[in-house]
């Protein structure tokens, strides 16, 4: 018993850790997208690909760290 609340509980902690690793990527995720929308920025074309590329990286990630949260969560 102890043994299964020992895993319980580090479960518990690392779903906490990657739901707060995936807050902060949300918010790069935010982040990025609002600057690429902001109205009057005049991106050249290498600065509109890093973006881009930023972005996809971003989301990326995003998408791994909601996908070891599922693993754990089950």
């Amino acid at each position: 018993s102890d043994r299964r609340d020992l895993d319980i509980y580090t479960t518990q902690q690392a779903l906490q850790m990657i739901e707060g690793r995936i807050r902060e990527q949300e918010m790069a995720v935010q982040r990025l997208a609002s600057e690429m929308q902001r109205p009057g920025n005049r991106w050249t074309y290498e600065q509109i690909h890093v973006m881009s590329t930023q972005y996809a990286q971003a989301q990326a990630r995003l998408e791994s760290l909601m996908g070891e949260w599922e693993k754990l969560a089950v």
